[in-house]
């Protein structure tokens, strides 16, 4: 097999923030404006005939922020909680033996919900955290038959969901035995769901 490719990304983006501190409370807030542009060409032989040639130019406008409140219990203690919206650009599948349907996948877009407390002191930190991310379009691994006429022709590339979420809890803490030894422990419970392959 031989193939010849030219795969080129090019990003512009503005990224913006402002914090302010009210009492025992900070307030964050960011946004973030990105454009990208892909250029991909492909050609080729495979088993002694040609490839398809593909030839495609792709443009995706991005927009996402984020906003979170923390407040100071005490000095060692911080409760915090954030919505963020953010985004994973799409791309191009380069096996040259997928269908055009299986060639490109879509941006994916998410929304993320975090709450939780941060511990800090001489010898312990611990965090705990609470997360919900709704996602869209999400991309997923999958493998698909590409001929129908040849059952040999399963492969494994990047498609699209039509919704996914992750919901989960996380911990970590450190905390210092004596100088020179740190025991360190993290616990993750983390569940998904995919919904609708496409």
């Amino acid at each position: 097999d031989l193939l010849n490719s030219e795969f080129s990304v090019n990003n512009n983006s503005l990224y913006t923030q402002i914090s302010t501190n009210l009492n025992n409370f900070n307030f964050s807030l960011n946004f973030r404006n990105e454009k990208q542009y892909t250029k991909y060409t492909s050609n080729g032989e495979s088993w002694g005939g040609p490839i398809n040639p593909v030839s495609t130019n792709i443009e995706h406008l991005f927009s996402g922020g984020k906003f979170a409140i923390n407040y100071a219990l005490n000095n060692a203690m911080n409760i915090f909680t954030s919505i963020s919206k953010g985004y994973k650009a799409g791309g191009i599948n380069q096996n040259p033996s997928l269908s055009e349907i299986g060639r490109f996948y879509k941006p994916e877009y998410n929304v993320n919900f975090e709450s939780g407390i941060k511990f800090n002191s001489k010898n312990i930190v611990s965090n705990i955290t609470v997360f919900s991310m709704e996602r869209t379009n999400q991309q997923v691994q999958i493998s698909s038959q590409q001929d129908e006429g040849n059952p040999n022709s399963f492969y494994y590339f990047t498609s699209n969901a039509t919704t996914g979420q992750n919901t989960g809890l996380e911990f970590d803490t450190k905390i210092k035995l004596m100088d020179g030894l740190t025991a360190k422990t993290s616990l993750t419970d983390n569940l998904k769901l995919i919904t609708d392959l496409r």
